[in-house]
């Protein structure tokens, strides 16, 4: 079987090829992001859905990930630029963080602490005059915290 000097050159041409396209694409090293989310007691939070959104003027969602039982959370493979987080769970208030930069080979470590929506934080100084003027009832918390989510 005779294989001739031209057969020999297409195949070291692409092989050539491949390995450079291969090796053009491990120039960028991606990025990750990671995180806890806890409730503003310190507790963890499970199943808060994070969204990671590129972009300002006509954002687009990348990825939606939730936390697992410890209230961690993890994107990986990002490319390097400037992203927005938002933190969701039902019965606390929705959390955003804007123009978060990923770098290349860079890991962010981007913590949230999600306000309850039923917890009432007392002050030590506070009169009961004082409470009894701010209270709102539940209906209204919650038709003003989901005008802009579902419930």
């Amino acid at each position: 079987m005779y294989i001739g000097k031209k057969t020999i050159l297409i195949l070291v041409i692409l092989i050539f090829a491949s390995n450079s396209s291969t090796f053009g694409k491990k120039l960028v090293e991606e990025g990750h992001i990671s995180g806890l989310i806890k409730d503003s007691m310190g507790v963890p939070l499970r199943g808060v859905l994070i969204t990671l959104i590129k972009g300002t003027f006509n954002p687009k969602v990348i990825k939606k990930v939730t936390t697992n039982g410890s209230g961690k959370y993890e994107i990986k493979n990002l490319l390097p630029g400037s992203y927005s987080l938002s933190a969701n769970l039902s019965s606390y208030l929705p959390s955003f963080k804007p123009r978060i930069q990923i770098l290349s080979g860079q890991l962010a470590q981007i913590n949230f602490s999600l306000q309850s929506l039923y917890h009432k934080s007392f002050s030590p100084n506070s009169t009961s005059e004082n409470s009894i003027n701010n209270k709102e009832d539940i209906r209204s918390v919650l038709r003003s915290s989901s005008s802009n989510r579902p419930l």
